[in-house]
């Protein structure tokens, strides 16, 4: 028989899935009528989002082979969105930055879907965006332990660690 917290942990499960799915055709808007394909998006928001990463991490990042990030960045530079730098700590490797224009783009998708979130966070009662803004916090809090735990483990093994509650917290 499934206990309440179960039962509500299947629903946030759930939830979270539809508002994902809701949320991407939200803000289809601000990227649908990019020239670049999904691939080429994510490698330029995330090399954004990293401030410089090589090929390398960017191709085991994305879960792709290194000669296909290449392609990938090799186009978004040809767009000048994208720019090849040396890198300071090692030379011999070149570290990937936003140009203006990519930075530009980016801040732009991201202030877009902010826009949107807040339109819908507008229509919250103010208890219910207490509400909202401590079940986040408490959520995030969490995410950021699990974090840390994670940094001491090897990458094969970290993908198999079941977030839990603190002890105090797990009482139903």
């Amino acid at each position: 028989m499934e206990t309440e917290k179960e039962r509500l942990i299947r629903e946030i499960h759930q939830l979270g899935k539809e508002i994902s799915h809701s949320m991407e055709r939200y803000a289809c808007g601000a990227w649908i009528d990019l020239d670049l394909t999904i691939g080429q998006l994510k490698s330029l928001m995330l090399i954004d989002f990293e401030g410089g990463i090589c090929v390398k991490d960017l191709a085991s990042a994305l879960k792709m082979a290194p000669s296909n990030a290449t392609n990938l960045v090799d186009s978004l530079v040809k767009a000048g969105l994208v720019s090849r730098e040396e890198n300071p700590g090692d030379r011999r490797m070149m570290l990937l930055k936003t140009t203006p224009q990519g930075k530009n783009l980016t801040t732009n998708l991201r202030e877009s879907a902010m826009r949107q979130m807040s339109e819908l966070l507008t229509q919250f009662s103010l208890d219910g965006l207490r509400a909202l803004a401590d079940g986040l916090n408490t959520f995030l809090k969490l995410v950021k332990a699990q974090e840390i735990r994670s940094d001491k483990i090897p990458p094969s093994q970290s993908q198999t660690i079941k977030l839990t509650a603190p002890q105090e917290e797990k009482q139903q």
